[in-house]
């Protein structure tokens, strides 16, 4: 698969875990419905819905989809949703998960004494917002020109 773009983006590697693959056939069996298309999804693994998907997410190994040089060194994950850090920490301190992602910064020092591993790399901490240029209001060059003016660079940098 190839994608191409008319300018340049950093934010294409983060971008890119959010297209989908739709199935042509697939859709047009469900009738071009994407609420349908989700509750029947194209492929091997079935066992992501919508409802499954709130409680916990799975994937496997799928014998014979993937390419036998580049097949999952596990059977299968298991990826239970836990937006809040200390519930994340409780998990792992009592063994229901194996990781976590985003300890709480107060716990890194107690969970490396633990003999727990931290393996740290940089994280893209923005939130990539691509603005239209192509629509109104940002067709505007004035306006983002107005807008680029207006924000207050010194204090944003400001430390307290």
């Amino acid at each position: 698969m190839e994608f191409e773009s008319v300018k340049p983006s950093s934010f294409v590697p983060y971008q890119l875990l959010y297209v989908m693959m739709v199935s042509p056939t697939n859709w047009a069996k469900v009738g071009k419905d994407w609420r349908k298309y989700a509750e029947s999804p194209s492929g091997r693994d079935r066992s992501r819905s919508p409802a499954s998907c709130r409680a916990s997410g799975s994937s496997s190994s799928q014998q014979g989809v993937w390419n036998p040089k580049r097949m999952p060194k596990i059977d299968k994950l298991v990826l239970l949703p836990m937006p809040e850090p200390t519930t994340r920490l409780a998990a792992l301190r009592s063994g229901q998960v194996d990781w976590i992602e985003v300890p709480p910064p107060d716990a890194i020092t107690p969970l490396k004494a633990q003999g727990f591993q931290m393996v740290t790399g940089p994280y893209p901490h923005n939130w990539g917002h691509t603005l239209r240029l192509d629509k109104a209001p940002w067709d505007n060059k004035l306006l983002r020109k107005a807008a680029n003016y207006a924000i207050d660079r010194v204090g944003i940098c400001r430390t307290s």
